[in-house]
């Protein structure tokens, strides 16, 4: 450690915040949510590709239409993934809460859990279980920039809720910032954020597997 080094850093951050966290980022926002200050940014209103930051408004999303505790079944929309997506390991015929999908979303990324979770909400919202699998991801895009406007993010456009990089799909570091400030008033956030590790049952035909 070099004491004089990060003294000087710290100094620097009250004096000069542009020269303090200078990062070779191309986009940065780094605010006080809890008091609604801007401490640094550099290009946070330029339009990115959100990436897995997206999966935040898509928990968001599902939060806002359906109960933490409601069974969903795992399903076709497996099949639709984006080759290298990242994933949490549910199967189809796999049986878990919605909590629990978005805990494996957030954690460990995964593609799969959103996929499930926006299909399961897009039926739900609609009123129609007859939506094909891509219709139903479609769907929760709209749901999502419905969401993400009333949240004030004029600058984002949603288009699947994982985040895989996408035509006409993108966000920039404001915009989210106020989405994980909202993310915030749910209890599931915080615990998924400060969780190390989790362990989640899944049913599957009555048998129970981890």
């Amino acid at each position: 450690t070099q004491p004089d080094s990060t003294q000087a850093t710290v100094s620097a951050a009250v004096s000069s915040p542009s020269d303090a966290f200078d990062v070779p980022a191309p986009n940065v926002g780094l605010y006080n949510l809890t008091a609604g200050k801007i401490i640094y940014e550099k290009k946070a209103d330029e339009k990115i590709s959100p990436a897995s930051l997206a999966k935040i408004l898509t928990a968001v999303t599902a939060l806002t239409y359906m109960k933490s505790d409601t069974v969903i079944t795992v399903g076709s929309e497996l099949d639709l993934l984006p080759k290298g997506s990242s994933i949490c390991l549910i199967a189809k015929g796999h049986k878990l809460t919605l909590y629990d999908l978005i805990t494996g979303m957030l954690l460990a990324s995964g593609n799969d859990a959103a996929y499930t979770i926006g299909v399961n909400v897009a039926r739900l919202v609609s009123g129609s279980e007859n939506l094909s699998d891509r219709e139903a991801l479609d769907y929760f895009a709209e749901l999502m920039n419905r969401i993400a406007y009333m949240l004030g993010c004029v600058n984002s456009n949603f288009k699947n809720p994982d985040g895989f990089d996408a035509d006409g799909q993108y966000t920039t570091a404001s915009d989210v910032a106020k989405i994980i400030k909202y993310a915030l008033n749910y209890h599931l956030f915080s615990e998924a954020f400060s969780a190390g590790q989790v362990t989640l049952t899944a049913t599957d035909q009555n048998k129970e597997r981890s």
